[in-house]
């Protein structure tokens, strides 16, 4: 990541492992700067761990060690202070990202703190984006071992677009989701209003990194079906989810062909509880391509919550057919198999959600609940034990 911003012209201070004291002295340094140049464009990105308390969200040094209310907020940084120290910097536009990872780094009885996921956050001053790998109250996925998460992956495909940030960011949320097989949906809020077709990376000048001098107002671009369903994806990662319906509605009615403006308002209406017409939107999405295998691994999820286990299992086994490597789909088939007892083929799909996805709790704690029903307790025992060290709370 900071090599990329490096390469877009960004003046890039890179901090690793800080202790509570480097970190407050860091941020403190990173917004007088920002405050020192009325143009200047900040880019803030935090990998760590996170952690909420009464609905305020904290990042944590590598020192921390919280037995209070008290130790949190005096040796974390509050992402409320931050923010109110980015508006008060008052300069040209600001980008916070943060992509908190899993694991629990409390001991069990601090039980006053939350670090299963951070809060939202509703009031963003104007010309700031606040993004988060993944939605409120929910954890993200580290990835495996010396790679990038899957929200920075995803970010990096899409940091040097040329596009707007306001349309940058709802491709780095789709982009994670189809990464996550839908496990994991980032959250934004905010937007860039003075500029709001300002670039991270805008055309520049051969051999430079400076943006070459405007010589006539940036052309407008139209609005099209594509940048209304971006639109759409920035309010369902923001929680607007009956303004996303909207938004979808709207790509549908500019053209009636589009497949994921119908995908992703089924998403909306499934996050929504209303299971009629999300089916609805990804009974047309399969009509319009039947190739879309998400569209029959989230219509399983339906039939599955509504016991329908016929159903859920044939839309499971499609999307395997059509994207052998859908770990989440044989985890949830062997479900399904365990439900009518057929615990051979259940063996086989968490074995092979394992192998696809080393990272995947749920798997195998599914496979050790599984091995328990057999008999096949040491088995079990290591399952758990695996799963716990993934993040699983019993």
């Amino acid at each position: 990541m900071a090599a990329a911003l490096t390469g877009l012209g960004f003046q890039v201070d890179l901090k690793l492992d800080l202790t509570d004291r480097q970190f407050a002295e860091a941020v403190l340094a990173y917004t007088a700067k920002l405050a020192s140049d009325p143009q200047s464009e900040g880019f803030f990105w935090f990998t760590g761990h996170g952690a909420q308390m009464a609905g305020e969200n904290y990042m944590l040094p590598v020192d921390i060690s919280a037995e209070s209310a008290g130790d949190l907020r005096e040796r974390s940084i509050s992402l409320n202070q931050l923010l109110g120290s980015l508006e008060s910097a008052r300069n040209k536009v600001n980008i916070l990202v943060v992509d908190a990872c899993r694991t629990d780094p409390f001991p069990v009885r601090t039980r006053n703190f939350r670090s299963g996921g951070l809060a939202a956050i509703r009031d963003v001053p104007g010309d700031l984006i606040v993004m988060f790998s993944t939605a409120p109250d929910d954890v993200a996925s580290d990835g495996p071992p010396g790679t990038n998460s899957p929200f920075a992956e995803a970010f990096l495909k899409y940091l040097m677009s040329p596009e707007p940030v306001n349309m940058m960011v709802p491709d780095v949320v789709r982009e994670t989701m189809i990464i996550t097989e839908g496990e994991q949906r980032p959250f934004m809020n905010g937007s860039i209003i003075s500029d709001k077709y300002y670039s991270l990376n805008p055309v520049r000048t051969e051999g430079t990194a400076q943006a070459p001098p405007q010589t006539s107002p940036v052309p407008v671009p139209e609005e099209t079906a594509e940048t209304i369903n971006k639109t759409g994806i920035a309010l369902f990662a923001g929680g607007e989810f009956d303004n996303a319906i909207a938004a979808f509605s709207r790509a549908i009615a500019l053209n009636p062909d589009f497949t994921e403006a119908f995908y992703n308002r089924g998403l909306v209406y499934y996050e929504k509880n209303e299971p009629v017409r999300a089916i609805a939107d990804f009974d047309q999405t399969l009509r319009l391509d039947p190739l879309y295998f998400a569209a029959y691994f989230n219509r399983g999820l339906i039939f599955l919550d509504e016991k329908d286990y016929a159903r859920a299992l044939a839309d499971y086994s499609e999307t395997i057919r059509l994207n052998p490597r859908h770990a989440k789909a044989h985890n949830n088939r062997g479900n399904i198999y365990v439900i009518q007892k057929d615990y051979s083929r259940a063996l086989a799909d968490y074995t092979t959600a394992i192998r696809l996805n080393p990272q995947s709790s749920a798997a195998y704690r599914n496979r050790g609940a599984l091995y328990r029903i057999q008999g096949r307790q040491q088995d079990a025992d290591a399952d758990f034990a695996e799963a716990r060290r993934l993040g699983w709370r019993e």
